[in-house]
């Protein structure tokens, strides 16, 4: 059966992580390796039967989730938030929806842009086309990470949207992106950084336009 990775980065939600790991030991598949990217400074004290945490000397960011990626094995990998409640399911669905679909790259946080980053449509239904997928509840095959070392480095205009930089490239490559059920919901706090990339990730949205990407709208 093929090693399935699931990918955290860490920074200040280090006391929600109990309640994250909880959820995770009590998943239906439980044959997964949980990777963490440590942004925090902190020693994590975390007790988990595949447990690889790999400690960043400074805080990179969310980037750091895809820098686990040359630390795994696994074929599937699976991203998650800090942030998110998973269904006991969670991991399951995921990696049932891999397996149907490894080629491509699959979430339930996702958008299909009309003219911007912000003018779009949220949220599609199971099995749409989208844009864009979130990597918070994310699944996808590592090839593209062993393919394109620009993920782990990306410009300057997209290096705090990660997720947007691996769905332009991962269109580059000819791959798709669908939309999945969301078998979590984000727990909101007060750590959430999206209101201060407000107007950045319109930016890097119209950068990414700019070297040729088009939306689903505009391939007809």
């Amino acid at each position: 059966m093929e090693e399935v990775e699931v990918c955290l980065a860490v920074w200040k939600r280090v006391d929600r992580l109990p309640k994250l790991i909880e959820q995770l030991k009590n998943q239906t598949k439980k044959d997964f390796r949980l990777n963490i990217w440590n942004n925090s400074g902190e020693k994590l004290n975390i007790d988990f039967p595949k447990l690889q945490v790999i400690n960043s000397p400074v805080n990179v960011g969310s980037i750091g989730r895809f820098r686990l990626t040359p630390y795994t094995e696994g074929k599937c990998i699976i991203f998650i938030d800090d942030d998110l409640d998973l269904e006991l399911d969670f991991i399951e669905y995921m990696y049932e929806a891999w397996k149907d679909n490894p080629d491509d790259i699959q979430g339930w946080f996702t958008r299909v842009f009309k003219t911007g980053y912000w003018n779009s449509i949220p949220y599609s239904p199971e099995d749409t086309e989208v844009d864009y997928v979130g990597t918070g509840g994310m699944t996808l095959s590592r090839d593209i990470f062993d393919d394109e070392p620009a993920l782990q480095f990306p410009p300057p205009e997209v290096e705090k949207v990660e997720d947007l930089w691996l769905c332009y490239l991962a269109r580059e490559r000819g791959m798709k992106l669908y939309a999945l059920e969301p078998h979590c919901k984000i727990e909101a706090d007060e750590h959430d950084q999206y209101k201060g990339l407000i107007s950045y990730k319109e930016i890097a949205y119209q950068f990414l336009k700019d070297k040729g990407w088009k939306t689903i709208n505009e391939r007809g």
